[in-house]
C-alpha cells in the first residue's frame, strides 16, 4: 500500500482529471475487475431459460423454463 502525505492526498483529490477509488487510493483506470465464471454462467443460463411472449390479452408474458 502506498504512503501519502496530507499534501499528496490533497493534490490527488483536487486533481479533476483523475478519478480515484477512495478505498484503494489508486486511479480507477488501473483497477481491472471481472466477474467470476460462475456468475457469467448463471446469467447465460437465465437468459436461455427466460421466455418472453406476446399475448392477446396481456402485453407480454414472461416465463422461466426449466
Amino acid at each position: 500500500m502506498a504512503i501519502f502525505t496530507f499534501n499528496d492526498y490533497n493534490s490527488l483529490i483536487n486533481d479533476t482529471n483523475t478519478t480515484f477509488d477512495k478505498s484503494l487510493m489508486c486511479p480507477i483506470e488501473e483497477i481491472m475487475m471481472t466477474p467470476k465464471e460462475s456468475t457469467l454462467n448463471s446469467i447465460l443460463g437465465y437468459s436461455r431459460a427466460l421466455s418472453v411472449r406476446e399475448s392477446k390479452h396481456l402485453s407480454k408474458i414472461e416465463m422461466i423454463l426449466n
